[in-house]
């Protein structure tokens, strides 16, 4: 416990002499505070996270995993609100930077099970294809992503809506 209290002192001490000025002579300073030659600590510099770079695979279009430059969805299903938008960085920690479209910008967002890449298909449902939802709405796929969600453009009744695919029927003739 007594080395700590010393260090501790050792520590206040530096800090006095830091702040004190070059009037200083011996072992005190001129207004008689104990002078230390011990150096002042310094807090490290914790630098950025620096972005990985992603090795990209032979079958991007298939491969699930997310890349720089993919189209991603952020999806909360328990309020069925997304947002759409491209992966600018990609850092180790999990985390990537989204540029949202829809005015939101760009926002850091942690790689989880909320978050999806948009494919051309899924399900036996291809981007463009013609559906009707489960309230026997048509519309027509604008997006697919890899969480089984879908963007339905709805044309008049209402513009678009996020709809899980296994509520969508494709039109067959």
């Amino acid at each position: 416990m007594k080395k700590i209290a010393m260090f501790l002192m050792s520590l206040m001490v530096s800090a006095t002499i830091a702040n004190a000025g070059p009037a200083m002579d011996g072992l005190t300073g001129a207004s008689g505070e104990l002078r230390s030659t011990a150096p002042l600590i310094k807090a490290p510099e914790i630098p950025a996270p620096k972005a990985v770079p992603v090795a990209l695979s032979a079958d991007k279009e298939n491969d699930e995993s997310i890349h720089v430059g993919d189209e991603v969805l952020v999806f909360n299903g328990d309020y069925g609100i997304g947002l759409v938008g491209k992966v600018k960085k990609l850092f180790a920690n999990n985390t990537a930077i989204v540029d949202f479209s829809r005015g939101y910008g760009k926002l850091a967002v942690t790689l989880n099970n909320t978050v999806s890449k948009s494919v051309k298909s899924k399900g036996g449902l291809s981007v463009g294809d013609h559906v009707i939802d489960a309230y026997n709405q048509p519309g027509k796929v604008k997006k697919l992503f890899t969480n089984g969600q879908a963007l339905v453009n709805y044309g008049a009744v209402h513009t678009e809506d996020f709809r899980d695919i296994k509520s969508l029927s494709k039109q067959i003739e």
